[in-house]
């Protein structure tokens, strides 16, 4: 950093030596202040970092509960479409099941007939 100029006239006023320890003690006092400055700057840094990074936490712990809540939402949700889903589709394989014995006891019972007129046409023999 650059000396404080003391200008000529507190200079030749003062003296060269009395001048130079003026100039050295102000400097000295500029550093101790920048010092300072910096130390409170970074303490109000720390201060406002530890803040956020505190916000930060609660709200990342916030998120992850609101999250956790939709996923049960959805899982349950989910339970509940699929075993509607396999209720239906139980009930509709009941219903194809009944359909297929219609036709399976309608066919047998058309053979059957065909068959006892085949034979009813039959010539007989003796």
């Amino acid at each position: 950093m650059a000396a404080p100029d003391l200008g000529f006239h507190l200079r030749d006023r003062l003296g060269s030596e009395a001048a130079e320890a003026l100039s050295c003690a102000l400097e000295e006092i500029q550093h101790d202040m920048l010092a300072l400055t910096a130390d409170r700057v970074e303490a109000r840094l720390d201060a406002r970092l530890s803040a956020l990074a505190t916000e930060l936490r609660l709200e990342v712990a916030r998120t992850q509960a609101e999250l956790r809540q939709e996923v049960a939402y959805g899982n349950t949700t989910l339970r509940v479409v699929v075993v509607e889903g396999l209720s239906r589709m139980g009930a509709e394989i009941a219903a194809a099941r009944v359909d297929a014995l219609r036709w399976s006891l309608a066919l047998w019972l058309g053979q059957v007939m065909v068959t006892a007129l085949l034979m009813a046409f039959m010539p007989r023999s003796r």
